[in-house]
């Protein structure tokens, strides 16, 4: 499964833009809490693998005063150990134009294996920032 969560909420110009708003409470904006959705439809499905990109503003946002990053890493950390399927899980960065994208953006990656199928992956040496 590849996807992620939108990402006004952590990008840097969002951010500015969010802060300049009257009244705004980052605790009280619910995409700041979007991944929680990916989670759980990851966690439903139980996909092999996952792949979630984001931008590299998540990985300075915060909110409850915690990282999102951090909160994320333990939501992901937590995936799939009520049902025995637990993964296992890299993160890593990648400049968007190396992947043909327009801009030079930063991106942000998690990829994932179920521990049942990711044994066999894990010894071929494949590391994710090579493969994205």
């Amino acid at each position: 499964m590849i996807g992620g969560p939108p990402c006004q909420a952590y990008s840097l110009v969002g951010r500015a833009r969010s802060k300049g708003k009257v009244g705004y409470v980052p605790e009280k904006d619910e995409r700041h809490y979007l991944f929680r959705e990916y989670i759980r439809v990851l966690d439903r499905l139980r996909p092999a693998a996952f792949v979630m990109e984001n931008v590299k503003g998540m990985l300075s946002s915060t909110v409850e005063s915690r990282l999102v990053f951090e909160l994320l890493m333990e939501d992901l950390s937590s995936l799939g150990t009520k049902k025995a399927n637990h993964y296992v899980l890299k993160w890593s960065w990648f400049f968007g134009q190396v992947c043909g994208f327009a801009k030079m953006h930063l991106f942000c990656v998690h990829a994932a294996f179920r521990i049942s199928v990711g044994s066999k992956y894990a010894a071929s040496g494949v590391r994710l920032s090579s493969a994205v």
